[in-house]
Order: structure tokens, then C-alpha cells, then sequence
């Protein structure tokens, strides 16, 4: 076989062109609104989710099939004694002995027991439905709060590389000034305790941001690395109000609240059917008798039915009135749940934003161009080496509590709007 080096060298010429596009795409900024149409496009999870869905209905197909009828052949022959009659012949000369019976039955089910189980089943299809979209609702708020931390650990991962780059030019400097011994070897030593603390604060954070963009990709169902740097600087108009007045209508909007609504309904059907299985179902029956009777060929008609004389499924009836009242009490303990939730994120969402709007400002100015102003002082002597780390961690620490703050309200604002079961 001939080699063909023409692919090739297609080939080799086209490796460039694949890496600078997966260069491209590893330096794209993703938005929140671009990664969640990936979630509901490629999330394998949700793809599996849809198949109960399909499964139910196939549920809802199968309970309105009727039950098969049942063929039964009996007193059937296989030789002839001497007392046999002789009978007409079923085939040629084959059959002037033979005998044999055809029965053919039906069941018949009352009291519509059949429409009952199939709003049963549409029922538990309505609740694999809304199970669905609690997964989604559920998915989205997962991926939302991962967003939000990622973009915190990105705005610490930059301050903190800020603080490692001047430490490390501090420590160069530092370092020839005290082999000319200009300085002191303990000043050297602190420079270098600080940069070793603030380098590793950097692979911490590295390494937390590694495990977050691994879990968002798997949400949005790319390959590890197809996503690494998210843009979710969006502002949040925090409105009491709105929020008050979507609470109103969480029995609509709460998936969770809607499938114990749904399972009331189920609980009541259940009961219905309970009670129609105490009448007993009927049995039609024709059947065919050959030699075995005073006709020759024998045709009747039967019916069979079950007395309800030790079983009337008073036991069953008794649980799925008991299951009812369990459902309503469920409903009503899960709303009442909610409510206090939505209660609660509210007032803590007021604390949140008042503790913004009086954070210092000055805490979340710049901190590259903060500290390239402390280092002027520092090289003019104007500070000490020990006022400038004192001054660097402080300050590093203050917009991290801020960022934590601010993260943290996100955060709550995203689990609001779960419990209310609407995006405002």
C-alpha cells in the first residue's frame, strides 16, 4: 500500500490553525448568560433527567392498553378407548375420536379502573415534569454561586499576583543592598517571609480556582480547560419590594411547593382507585366443547366474578385516606418552610447591603495603584519597610473582606430568587 503524503502534509500544515484556535477559546471571557445556554445545550445531567420524562409517558401509553384476553385448550385426547363415539371427521380421516375444548376470556374491569390508573400515571408523569425542572432551577443555582465565587478567587488571584510582583522586586533590591550592606539582613528576611507567605497564598488560590472552572465546565459539558476566565461583573438591583410581592405567588412560581400540590392530587386519585378495587371486576367467557358433553359441538357463554365477601380493600382504602391527610400536612409544613426562608434571606439581604453601602471606600480602591503610591514612599523613605508590609496586608485583607462581603450577598440574592421559584 502506497503512503499518501499529501494528508500528511495537510495534517502537519493544519496543527497550527487547531492550537491558536484552542488558544482562542482558552482566552475567551465567558459571560454567566453564555455559560447557562451551555448548561441547558450539552449538561449531560439534564439529558439523563429527560428520559424520565419520556419514560413516564410511555407509563401513561401502556396503562391505557386493555388486558390481553386468555385461550385456554383443555380435555384434549391423545388416544381412544373403546367406548369413544364416533364423531364427524376434523381433517381427511383424522378425528372421529378426538375430542377437545376452546375457552376464551376477557377481563372486564368496573367502576372505571383503568381511566383511574391513567390519571394516576399522568399525574406521576406532571410530577417527573416539574422534578425536571427543579433539577434545572436547582442546576442553575449551582452553577450561579460557583460564578460568583470564581469571580472573587479572580479578583484575589490578580491582587494577590500584584503582591508577590512588588515583593519580589522589593526582594531583589533588598537582596543587593544587603550584600553592600546598606541594609540589614533582617529587613531581607522579612521581605522574603512575606513574599513566601503571599506566594503561597497565590497557589492556594490557584488551586481553589482549578477545582471551581473543573466544576463549571462539567456543568456546561466542555472538556476541563474550555472555560477559564469568566466576566460576571453584573450589578444587582436589590428591591424589598419586588420580592415581596413574588412572595405572594410561590404557590405558582415554587416547583417544590407545585409537586406537593401535585402529590395531594395523587394521594386523592390513589383513593379513588383504592375504592373502585373493592368492586369486584367481571370475567366474560366463550368456550367450545367437542365430545365432551351431550352436543357433540358444545358453544357457551360464561361470566365470572369475585364475591366481596373477606376482602372489600378496606386497608387499602383506609392508607390512601391517611396518605391524603399526610400530603396536606406536607404542603402545608413546606410552604410555611419556604416562607420563613424567604423571610429570613430578605432581612439578611438588607444587613448585606447596608454593610456595603458603609464599607470604607478607600478598601476598595485599586490596590496596584495603592501600592505603587506606598512603594514611591517607601524608596523616598518617607515609611518604614515594616509600616509598607503592615500597610500591603492590611489593605490586602480589607478588599478580601469586602469581596467575601460582597460575595456573600450575591450569593443570597441568587438563593432568593430559588425560594421565590422566579428570576426578578
Amino acid at each position: 500500500m502506497r503512503f499518501n503524503y499529501t494528508y500528511l502534509l495537510i495534517f502537519i500544515t493544519c496543527i497550527p490553525i487547531i492550537s491558536s484556535a484552542q488558544q482562542a477559546d482558552a482566552d475567551r471571557v465567558f459571560s454567566p448568560v453564555e455559560i447557562e445556554s451551555l448548561l441547558l445545550r450539552n449538561n449531560i445531567q439534564l439529558f439523563a433527567a429527560k428520559y424520565d420524562v419520556d419514560m413516564a409517558q410511555a407509563e401513561i401509553l401502556q396503562a391505557k392498553v386493555w388486558p390481553n384476553p386468555s385461550l385456554e385448550i383443555s380435555e384434549v385426547n391423545l388416544w381412544a378407548n373403546s367406548t369413544s363415539e364416533q364423531l364427524p371427521r376434523l381433517w381427511r380421516d383424522y378425528g372421529h375420536t378426538q375430542q377437545f375444548a376452546l375457552e376464551l376470556e376477557q377481563l372486564v374491569e368496573t367502576s372505571n379502573k383503568r381511566k383511574k390508573r391513567i390519571s394516576i400515571k399522568e399525574l406521576e408523569k406532571v410530577d417527573t415534569e416539574l422534578a425536571f425542572e427543579e433539577l434545572l432551577r436547582s442546576l442553575k443555582l449551582e452553577l450561579r454561586t460557583s460564578l460568583i465565587e470564581l469571580d472573587r478567587l479572580q479578583k484575589q488571584e490578580t491582587q494577590v499576583h500584584y503582591a508577590v510582583s512588588y515583593f519580589e522586586q522589593l526582594s531583589g533590591q533588598y537582596s543587593r543592598q544587603s550584600e553592600n550592606k546598606t541594609v540589614s539582613k533582617a529587613e531581607y528576611y522579612r521581605i522574603q517571609s512575606e513574599l513566601i507567605q503571599q506566594k503561597e497564598q497565590l497557589v492556594d488560590l490557584r488551586s481553589e480556582k482549578a477545582e471551581l472552572l473543573s466544576k463549571i465546565n462539567l456543568f456546561a459539558g466542555l472538556p476541563h480547560g474550555s472555560i477559564s476566565r469568566i466576566d460576571s461583573n453584573q450589578p444587582i438591583a436589590f428591591e424589598q419590594q419586588a420580592f415581596l410581592e413574588a412572595k405572594e405567588n410561590i404557590s405558582e412560581n415554587r416547583v417544590a411547593i407545585k409537586r406537593a400540590l401535585n402529590r395531594q392530587q395523587l394521594a386523592e386519585r390513589t383513593h379513588r382507585l383504592a375504592k373502585a378495587e373493592a368492586v369486584p371486576d367481571l370475567n366474560f367467557m366463550v368456550n367450545y366443547d367437542r365430545g365432551g358433553n351431550i352436543m357433540q359441538d358444545f358453544v357457551g357463554l360464561g361470566l365470572r366474578i369475585d364475591l366481596p365477601v373477606f376482602n372489600r380493600n378496606k386497608g387499602n382504602i383506609q392508607v390512601a385516606q391517611l396518605a391524603i391527610q399526610q400530603e396536606q400536612k406536607n404542603t402545608a409544613y413546606l410552604k410555611q418552610e419556604i416562607e420563613n426562608d424567604i423571610d429570613r434571606q430578605i432581612q439578611q439581604l438588607s444587613f448585606y447591603e447596608q454593610a456595603l453601602k458603609e464599607y470604607p471606600p478607600e478598601a476598595i480602591e485599586s490596590y496596584q495603584m495603592m501600592m505603587d503610591n506606598y512603594q514611591k514612599h517607601l524608596n523616598n523613605q518617607q515609611i518604614t519597610l515594616l509600616e509598607f508590609i503592615d500597610f500591603s496586608t492590611s489593605f490586602l485583607e480589607a478588599q478580601q473582606t469586602f469581596w467575601n462581603l460582597q460575595e456573600n450577598y450575591r450569593k443570597l440574592y441568587q438563593e432568593l430568587q430559588y425560594s421565590l421559584g422566579t428570576d426578578l
